[in-house]
């Protein structure tokens, strides 16, 4: 038997090891990737001061998102875009944005408001199914608006409502739920504004960007989300370069000149924060180097029998095989990857890769996954309408680069000419929002405050 010594030894030891254990359970907690923060007031209080970072009563402060669809990290690059480069120059930004899997809009913009996954949020596409109760949702302009899809998680404007700042939100998925008998102030639900002139849109989004000033200094409002899609759109069916491409450049920088122009007449510059933020990035095909594209029904020519419901999402699909169709579908699908065609088959509960965080109850059965340089479609002729696709994205943003979107942020919360040399998840953005607002009841989420507390001023 050991002696006394040796007892007394060994409990230390286990003492020791526990407590080792406790701090690295402590650090990831808050600084781990996938960690769940817990943003109550005196937590958040304490963290700063642990960060160096100001404990100030931000009341005062409201803050402005304008979401460009599709802008990629690299286009800060481009110094025609003056607009752009002033507001960079007096603000901060990071290097890149990851969004989360799949990197197609709906599930990033509602990740940019929650701070959660897909699988946290329940928005894991564009188009979403409810394959147990036989109902779709699809995007723009909505043929449901049942707050169900939107109601898993509280978007940071029902959190600001709560704690009584009045929020405006434009075209946001989901801007018009309602939760604990709580809604918006004010809200517009998307409907598509591209078909339209240069001169159209532009006249149209500088009367909403009027309107939100007058909202935010006049009538009390504290939080304005606005989004546009005219980028996003260009890059899909004309891609660049082009001369539609550089114009919906353009126009988008005399929108956020004209946002730079408006804040300086009403004089809000002490008390506004306006963030740009995009919900990923764009590739394009070349003449040498066209996608690969991979139609279901050269696989499953009986798909629309086969399949309970499909959606399908450029470089991903979900898929609801019926019951006694599942082998024949898993099958046929499996010689996508086995005979090397750039497409991973994955199967529900079983080999979904974890890091995609898509493991939700509106899960399809069978995902299909994509590499960079090919796209999936149902058939030729669901092909975006007949109109090929010469601009995408939806993949792995770690496998494409140029998944990458943007957030640069402008007002008297951030530090001016700053450049982030780390990049950040679309996830981070939230505790960002949270922030600046001032808010004290922001809900756990899947992001990282040490990730964009560099960005602050001290």
């Amino acid at each position: 038997m050991p002696s006394s010594n040796e007892i007394r030894i060994i409990v230390c030891i286990v003492i020791g090891i526990v407590f080792f254990l406790c701090i690295i359970i402590y650090n990831n907690h808050w600084n781990g990737e996938d960690s769940l923060f817990i943003r109550t007031k005196d937590s958040l209080d304490q963290h700063r001061r642990s960060r160096h970072l100001p404990v100030v009563d931000q009341r005062k402060q409201k803050l402005l998102v304008f979401m460009v669809d599709g802008f990629s990290h690299d286009y800060v690059n481009d110094q025609n875009l003056v607009g752009l480069q002033k507001f960079m120059s007096s603000g901060s930004r990071v290097k890149h944005v990851k969004p989360i899997f799949p990197s197609i809009t709906y599930p990033n913009m509602f990740s940019q408001v929650t701070g959660l996954y897909a699988e946290n949020h329940g928005v894991l596409g564009n188009s979403l199914i409810d394959n147990k109760n036989n109902k779709t949702f699809d995007d723009g302009p909505p043929s449901n608006t049942e707050d169900r899809w939107f109601n898993e998680s509280t978007p940071l404007w029902l959190t600001a409502e709560k704690e009584e700042l009045k929020s405006v939100v434009y075209f946001w998925p989901g801007c018009y739920i309602s939760k604990d008998g709580v809604q918006a102030s004010n809200y517009t639900r998307y409907k598509s504004f591209y078909n339209v002139s240069d001169e159209e849109y532009k006249l149209h989004y500088e009367t909403l960007i009027k309107e939100s000033f007058n909202k935010l200094s006049k009538e009390n409002y504290s939080l304005v989300l606005l989004y546009s899609e005219i980028i996003d759109h260009v890059s899909h069916l004309v891609g660049k370069p082009s001369k539609e491409f550089d114009s919906s450049m353009k126009l988008t920088d005399s929108l956020i000149e004209y946002l730079i122009k408006t804040r300086d007449e009403f004089k809000m510059t002490l008390d506004l924060n306006i963030i740009l933020v995009s919900d990923h990035g764009h590739a394009f095909e070349t003449p040498k180097n066209p996608f690969k594209i991979h139609y279901l029904s050269d696989y499953l020519p009986n798909y629309r029998e086969d399949l309970e419901h499909f959606s399908v999402n450029g470089p991903s699909a979900y898929l609801w095989p019926k019951k006694d169709k599942f082998s024949k579908v898993y099958a046929n699908l499996s010689s996508l990857e086995i005979e090397g065609k750039g497409v991973k088959v994955y199967v529900k509960g079983m080999d979904i890769p974890a890091k995609y965080h898509i493991n939700h109850e509106r899960t399809g059965d069978i995902l299909l996954v994509a590499d960079p340089g090919y796209s999936l479609e149902p058939d030729i002729a669901m092909e975006f309408k007949g109109e090929r696709k010469v601009g995408n994205h939806g993949w792995d943003p770690d496998k494409e680069d140029d998944m990458q979107g943007i957030f640069i942020a402008n007002g008297p919360a951030f530090k001016k000419g700053y450049v982030s040399r780390k990049g950040i998840r679309m996830v981070d953005e939230y505790n960002v929002f949270c922030h600046v607002l001032g808010l004290t009841s922001c809900h756990a989420n899947n992001g990282s405050w040490d990730s964009v507390s560099d960005l602050l001023v001290k």
